[in-house]
C-alpha cells in the first residue's frame, strides 16, 4: 500500500509522540508499504527505506513547539494539512494514517479524495485539554469542541488504532461498529549497552550518589504525571530509609525551579536531585542506577510510553493503582500502590528494603516486556491491524 502518513509533530526530535511515529514509519515500511510522511519544517533529519519524509512550509520564527496543545501547534497544523492535501492532488494513495489531530485533518481529506482512513489514537484530546489546567483550554466550549472533534473522527475512520485498552473501550463506546485495535508503544530505549556500567558510575560521580539507594522517576514534570504526590511521599520514605535519594530527571526549567521551591519549603533537599531533561541516551543509565523506578500518575487513561522502558530496564517499579498503569502492569511484575502518599511512600520503602522482592520483580517485567511488547510483537500487531482495512 502507499499510505499518506500524517504526524503533525515536530520530527524528529527524542521524545514522545516523535519517537513513537519513527517506530510506526519503519514499521510500516519493514512490512512493504510505501510511506509519504508529513510532520511540521522541525526536527532533525530522518531516513529509512520506503519512508519519503515531507515536511510542512517552513513558519519563520517558529524553531520548536511546547508539549500540548498550544497557538502555535493550531498554527502549524493549518500548513499541515496544506502539504497533506497538495500531496492527496499530485498522487494516488491507498490510505491516509492520521497521528492524533492528524486523524482529525484525515476526515477532511478522505471526504474529498475518497481514500481509507486510520485513526492512530495516542490519546483522548479532550481528556489531554481537561488535565492541562489552561484557563483557555479547559473553558466549557473548547472542551465540547473537542469532544464533538473526537467523535466525528471516530465514527468517520475506518480503523482507529488505539494505543491502551482504555482508549479501544472509549472508541466502542462511542461508536460499537468502528474497527478498533489495540497496538500498545513500545521500549524507546534500546537494550543495555555494553558501556552501561562505566555511565552508571559515571553519573554516580557526577552527582555525589555515593552507595546511596536510588529511587528514580524520568518524564515531564506536568502535574497529571504526580509529581505532587511524589514529593508528599518523599518524608515518609526518608522517615523509612535515611540514606535514600530520589532523582527527578525531566521536566522544562521553569517546572524544575518550581519543584525545587517545594523541595526547599518541605526541608528534604539533600535527599532529592532535580535534573531537568537530561539526553535521551542517558535513559538507560539513569534507570540502570535506580534501585527503584517510579511512575506516580494520578490522572490519564493511556500508558506512560516511559513505562515500556521501565519494564526493559529490569529495575523494580512502583505505580499507582490506576488504569494508566494497570492495563500493562500487575502486581507479579510491578508493585502497585494506591495514589496516596503513605502507600506510595510503603511500596518504595518496602522494594528498597528487600533486595530477593527487587530481583523477581525486575527479572519477572524484562521477560514481560519482551514476550508482549517487543518490536517484533508490535510489527505483527501492525500487520494483523492493516489487515481489517483490506477486507
Amino acid at each position: 500500500m502507499k499510505i499518506l502518513l500524517i504526524a503533525p509533530q515536530p520530527f524528529f526530535e527524542k521524545r514522545g509522540t516523535p519517537l513513537a511515529v519513527a517506530v510506526l514509519a519503519r514499521a510500516l515500511s519493514e512490512l512493504g508499504h510505501e510511506i509519504d510522511l508529513v510532520t511540521y519544517h522541525i526536527g532533525e533529519p530522518w531516513h529509512f527505506p520506503s519512508v519519503t519524509h515531507c515536511r510542512a512550509f517552513p513558519v519563520p520564527l517558529i524553531h520548536s513547539v511546547k508539549k500540548g496543545l498550544s497557538a502555535v501547534k493550531l498554527l502549524l497544523d493549518v500548513f499541515v494539512f496544506i502539504k497533506a492535501f497538495s500531496l492527496l492532488f499530485r498522487n494516488r494513495y491507498d490510505c491516509i494514517h492520521g497521528v492524533e489531530e492528524g486523524a482529525m485533518m484525515g476526515v477532511v481529506l478522505k471526504s474529498i479524495f475518497r481514500v481509507p482512513l486510520v485513526y492512530d489514537m495516542d490519546s483522548s484530546i479532550p481528556e489531554q485539554l481537561q488535565e492541562s489546567r489552561s484557563p483557555v483550554w479547559t473553558l466549557a466550549p473548547v472542551l465540547w469542541l473537542a469532544e464533538c472533534l473526537e467523535r466525528w473522527t471516530i465514527f468517520k475512520s475506518d480503523l482507529v488504532i488505539a494505543v491502551c485498552s482504555a482508549l479501544s473501550e472509549r472508541v466502542s463506546g462511542i461508536s460499537p461498529d468502528t474497527r478498533v485495535s489495540v497496538l500498545e508503544d513500545i521500549p524507546v530505549s534500546e537494550k543495555a549497552p555494553l558501556t552501561l556500567d562505566d555511565d552508571i558510575r559515571r553519573i554516580r560521580l557526577e552527582l555525589l550518589l555515593g552507595d546511596a539507594p536510588c529511587v528514580v522517576y524520568t518524564g515531564t514534570f506536568e502535574h497529571y504525571q504526580g509529581i505532587d504526590l511524589l514529593l508528599d511521599c518523599i518524608p515518609l520514605v526518608i522517615r523509612l530509609n535515611p540514606t535514600v535519594l530520589f532523582l527527578l530527571v525531566g521536566g522544562q526549567s521553569g517546572q524544575v525551579e518550581e519543584v525545587q521551591r517545594t523541595v526547599d519549603t518541605m526541608g528534604i533537599g539533600s535527599h532529592v536531585r532535580i535534573l531537568g531533561r537530561r539526553p535521551m541516551e542517558e535513559m538507560p543509565a539513569f534507570m540502570g542506577l535506580a534501585t527503584v523506578l517510579v511512575s506516580p500518575r494520578t490522572l490519564g487513561s493511556n500508558t506512560p510510553m516511559k513505562l515500556y522502558s521501565y519494564l526493559q530496564s529490569g529495575i523494580p517499579v512502583v505505580a499507582t493503582r490506576l488504569k494508566t498503569h494497570t492495563q500493562v502492569l500487575n502486581d507479579s511484575i510491578s508493585v502497585l500502590a494506591e495514589a496516596d502518599p503513605e502507600n506510595f511512600a510503603h511500596a518504595i520503602a518496602r522494594l528498597i528494603s528487600d533486595e530477593s522482592l527487587r530481583v523477581r520483580l525486575g527479572n519477572a517485567a524484562e521477560e514481560y516486556v519482551e514476550a508482549n511488547f517487543s518490536y517484533h510483537v508490535f510489527k505483527d500487531k501492525l500487520r494483523n491491524a492493516y489487515a481489517r482495512i483490506a477486507k
